[in-house]
Order: C-alpha cells, then sequence, then structure tokens
C-alpha cells in the first residue's frame, strides 16, 4: 500500500477498503440494474447516458453484497468518475486501448478496492486541482469505488482468505450476476445461491454498514469537537484583549 502521512493530503470523508474481483464488465450496458436506473433518471425528468461502463465486483474479504460500479463515458473531462478510471488504470498499468484489452485485463487479478469520493481521489491521489464549486455541480462529492492495488495469490493470506475461499466466493457470486441479469430479483438471486449462508451473509453486512455509520458519527463529533474548542479558544483569547485594552484605558 502506499505510504501516505500527509495531513494536507487526506480528506474528510470515511474511506473503505476491501479486496475484490471484477467478474463482469459491460459497455455499454443494458442490464436490469442499468436499465432500472435510467428509467427512475427518466422519471425525476433527467436523463443517463447510453454509454455507460458497468464493472461488478466480487467482495472477497468482506460479507458484502455484489458491488457495482458505473461510469459515464461520454464525457471527456478529467474531473469525473470516468477520469479516476482512468486515471487508477494508468497507474496499475491496464491496457485501455481497446475495450477488450481492459476487459481481460480488469477481470484477471483481484484488487485492493477503495471507496472514497470522486473528488478525495481526484485531489488526493490524481492531484487534480478541485474548487468547492466544482466539486457541487459535478457531483464530485459522490462516492466511487475504485482499484488501487492488485493483490496477487500468495498476499491472500495478509486478508485473511485463501485461494479456495476467493473460488468458492466468485463461483457463487457469478451464478447471483447470472440470475439477476435473467430479471431476478435481487434477494431471491442471493437466497437461491447462498442458501442457509445468507442469513449469515445479511447479518455480517448489517454489522458492516452499522460500523460504517458509526465511524461516520465518531469522525462528525470529533469535528464538531474541535471546531467548538477552536471558538472557545478565540473567544477566550477575545476576552483577554478586551481585558487587556480596559487596562491600558
Amino acid at each position: 500500500m502506499d505510504w501516505n502521512l500527509d495531513w494536507d493530503k487526506m480528506g474528510e470523508s470515511v474511506e473503505i477498503e476491501f479486496v475484490g474481483k471484477v467478474i463482469d464488465v459491460r459497455y455499454p450496458c443494458k442490464c436490469p440494474k442499468c436499465e432500472a436506473g435510467k428509467e427512475k433518471l427518466r422519471e425525476m425528468g433527467r436523463n443517463r447516458s447510453t454509454q455507460q461502463l458497468h464493472l461488478v465486483v466480487a467482495p472477497l474479504d468482506r460479507s458484502w453484497r455484489l458491488q457495482h460500479v458505473f461510469i459515464d463515458m461520454s464525457t471527456t473531462s478529467k474531473k469525473s468518475r470516468k477520469g479516476v478510471l482512468a486515471h487508477a488504470c494508468k497507474k496499475l498499468g491496464i491496457n485501455t486501448k481497446t475495450f477488450d484489452s481492459f476487459k481481460k485485463e480488469l477481470m484477471k487479478p483481484a484488487f485492493l478496492f477503495r471507496k472514497m469520493t470522486v473528488k478525495d481521489y481526484l485531489v488526493n491521489i490524481a492531484n487534480v486541482e478541485i474548487t468547492d464549486r466544482e466539486a457541487e455541480q459535478l457531483n464530485l462529492d459522490a462516492q466511487i469505488t475504485i482499484p488501487i492495488q492488485v493483490i496477487p495469490e500468495d498476499a491472500f493470506e495478509l486478508y485473511g482468505i485463501t485461494k479456495e475461499i476467493v473460488r468458492d466466493r466468485v463461483k457463487k457470486f457469478r451464478k447471483v450476476w447470472k440470475l439477476i441479469l435473467k430479471g431476478m430479483p435481487d434477494d431471491q438471486a442471493y437466497e437461491e445461491v447462498f442458501g442457509e449462508e445468507m442469513e449469515q451473509l445479511e447479518k455480517e453486512m448489517e454489522e458492516a454498514e452499522e460500523e460504517e455509520e458509526a465511524e461516520e458519527k465518531e469522525e462528525t463529533e470529533e469535528t464538531e469537537e474541535t471546531e467548538e474548542e477552536e471558538e472557545t479558544e478565540e473567544e477566550e483569547e477575545e476576552e483577554e484583549e478586551e481585558e487587556e485594552e480596559e487596562e491600558y484605558l
């Protein structure tokens, strides 16, 4: 993992990492999830680009469901989700000259993925300058799941997984994804493939979500406490200055 102890390069959002394997890459994607997303946007009076890239990621070291990454490929700006993916691929040495080469290289190894905001990646990793106004207008505070490091098989143990666990999980997640592509509802697809494991899977997912919420709450409280302390210090300094002025007068 990259060494980074520079305060100025650290973001305020909570970043979560997990080991995963891409089990499908679709472009342009017309799967049930993408079509449902387009329909929802149409109902809101907005249109989604038909040039959408869809990455399906199987989590290997966490009890999560499939993770989905959607990228609008119509944009040409670096300040976008597409820009984040392009930079990540360049950093990882993934061949992006053609879709076939990109898909082949992305689906081959396991990666360490990081969930973070588009803005944090562009500013802290790609070193792109972004104003607060740009972040708001371009929706750069949205979360994205991005590969940041290749995880070789001999390093699986460091993440509490084995080759056997990876093969089993990937096999099951591929079955789930095939059922979803055929139109089966997500809950039913997971229930059919994971069976008795589903209850434990759901429980661990809930615990993971609660843990994330607790981390976010703790970070918010720490920020508020720091702000309050700074305000108190400023007020005390102002009072001392006023007292000194009064004494002088």
